[in-house]
């Protein structure tokens, strides 16, 4: 999530004018790097949600919290130290993305007792400190020991050190000629360089919106004039002070050949990316919806991750197996050739001499009965070579036939979980992926450890998407192999139902209402096209889809999900691309 200084300033702003006052009533832990501080007033705007999450960093005003987490010791201290408290003030040092909160009055240490909560929103490094009147700190959402970072340790005793700011300035600060003498520094960077490398605060969409006013500017920093300073010195104090006024939040999408994220919500009317999307009152309002949908898109992004290496590490294990199986197999059936050396051994008992390492035998399956060479094990002892030889036999024999059904089942299951990476390319959301995450649970693939427990959507019958045709009938496809399996269990006999030839893909099925052969031409390309997009050969330009009647489809007893055979099939070649 984007939270840049410009909008912690705006945070600090809505802190002052709402919660500056009330006592503190509760400290909520959300997760480990989250809490959330409700105040004793109206419950809209009553709650304060500070996080330090690398992703998800971030400070507002909110309504109550819907859920808690397991309470952590940072969050145990908070509500130690903090509850009944009343904030004094919040400042943001420096410009920095670091939001400080001072307190009085907590319960149980007196009404001079003084503490600070220190946040600071700096991705990796974020952390939220609670520091004494002393200035040590007394708890830490994150430790960081010297061996970590000497210039600066976070632990429970140590003095307090504000982070490094590497010589940049307090925009809010700037001069003139403070800015002219960095400036003539780095002659060569751009002026986006320049802002970034020299003041603190100054995020890409900062940097942006500040060049976006300035309009015309020269390529780099040593170019700029008077004209160009002053204004730009005049944006460095304009930017923060319009950024802390009372005025709505406003969400952008990303302008094209902006270096700039994707979505994201901003406390001002920037230039630089054309009109906004949305509009909240507040930033808790702006932020709350921007947060879930990122949420749930890194929850989708993990998800489908953990699958596919599930699938993908029981994908080589089955490979391994099947070519040590085959290989076996190879190293049988030449062992079945062993047997006619043994027999010509027994045949010709005194052909070798005593203690000889082989001996010379007559192939007597041979018309010209030639004479081949066999090695003896032991030397000189034909009868025992022979027996081992018949033992090999024996071996091979096993192997031959117990083997195979090995190899069958394996190339089975391989070929199901091929079919189960392209429905994790193919699923679309959250739902789609928890429904194969269920799916490989039920089949054993999945160990218990690495499923999530949530309300799985394949609880009850899971059910095909429908959409219609153009001619108005209706297409049902499945996303998963449960889908497709309870497609085949609803199709009636007459429906045709698609599937791509020879590759893993979804079960498609159009409804005929009992009428087959009146299915317009341009409702099957429209269902063959939707079975290959949703195939692995989506990428080709033409696809081959065998179509057949829902009658001629079956699922053969105790084989994986979505698995079917089809006979009497129809193919059509569509275009995909």
């Amino acid at each position: 999530m984007f939270f840049d200084a410009v909008m912690l300033a705006r945070a600090q702003a809505e802190i002052e004018r709402e919660v500056l006052g009330p006592r503190v009533r509760e400290v909520v832990q959300l997760h480990h790097d989250e809490v959330a501080i409700l105040f004793r007033r109206e419950p809209s705007l009553g709650t304060l949600l500070l996080s330090s999450s690398p992703q998800f960093g971030r400070v507002h005003l909110t309504g109550p919290p819907t859920e808690k987490g397991q309470p952590q010791a940072f969050g145990l201290a908070l509500r130690k130290h903090l509850r009944g408290a009343r904030l004094l003030s919040a400042s943001q040092p420096g410009f920095d993305r670091v939001l400080r909160m001072e307190f009085a009055d907590c319960e149980g240490f007196g009404a001079e007792c003084r503490r600070s909560l220190i946040v600071e929103v700096m991705g990796k490094h974020g952390n939220m400190l609670l520091v004494g009147e002393d200035q040590r700190i007394i708890s830490c959402a994150k430790h960081v020991p010297a061996r970590l970072n000497r210039y600066r340790v976070v632990m429970e005793g140590e003095p307090y050190v504000p982070p490094p700011t590497f010589d940049k300035l307090d925009p809010r600060e700037a001069t003139v000629e403070l800015v002219r003498s960095r400036a003539t520094g780095e002659p060569i960077a751009t002026v986006g360089e320049f802002l970034h490398r020299h003041f603190l605060g100054t995020s890409k969409v900062f940097c942006a919106e500040v060049l976006a006013r300035l309009g015309e500017v020269p390529e780099t920093a040593g170019a700029l004039t008077d004209s160009h300073l002053h204004a730009l010195v005049s944006l460095l104090h304009e930017l923060p002070a319009e950024a802390a006024s009372v005025a709505p939040v406003y969400e952008y999408e990303r302008p094209t050949g902006l270096d700039l994220p994707e979505h994201f919500a901003y406390p001002l009317w920037l230039r630089c990316c054309g009109p906004p999307v949305g509009e909240a009152p507040h930033l808790g309002a702006a932020l709350t919806p921007l947060m879930a949908r990122e949420r749930s898109a890194q929850q989708e992004r993990e998800l489908r991750q953990r699958l596919t290496g599930a699938v993908r590490t029981r994908l080589g294990a089955l490979s391994d197996g099947l070519w040590r199986m085959r290989g076996q197999m190879r190293r049988a059936e030449s062992a079945e050739a062993l047997r006619k050396t043994a027999e010509l051994l027994l045949a010709q008992p005194h052909a070798a001499a005593p203690y000889a390492a082989e001996v010379e035998l007559v192939d007597y399956y041979t018309e010209s009965e030639p004479t081949i060479t066999v090695p003896l094990d032991p030397p000189g002892d034909p009868q025992r070579t022979a027996q081992r030889l018949f033992d090999r036999c024996r071996r091979a024999a096993r192997v031959l036939q117990r083997v195979p059904p090995y190899i069958e089942q394996a190339e089975e299951e391989a070929a199901y979980l091929e079919s189960v990476l392209a429905e994790l390319e193919l699923a679309q959301d959250l739902d789609d992926l928890s429904a194969i995450e269920d799916e490989l649970g039920r089949q054993g693939l999945l160990r218990e450890r690495q499923r999530v427990r949530r309300e799985s959507p394949s609880a009850s019958r899971p059910q095909p998407r429908r959409r219609e045709s153009s001619d108005g009938l209706p297409i049902l496809y499945g996303t998963n192999h449960l889908q497709n399996d309870e497609l085949v269990r609803l199709a009636a006999p007459d429906d045709l139902w698609l599937h791509v030839q020879g590759a893993p893909g979804a079960h498609v099925l159009i409804r005929t209402d009992n009428h087959p052969a009146k299915t317009p031409r341009r409702t099957l390309i429209e269902a063959a096209t939707l079975a290959a997009q949703l195939s692995r050969l989506r990428g080709q330009e033409t696809v081959d889809v065998d179509y057949t009647l829902a009658k001629h489809v079956r699922r053969q007893k105790g084989n994986r999900p979505g698995m079917v055979f089809y006979t009497h099939q129809k193919t059509i070649t569509v275009r995909v691309r």
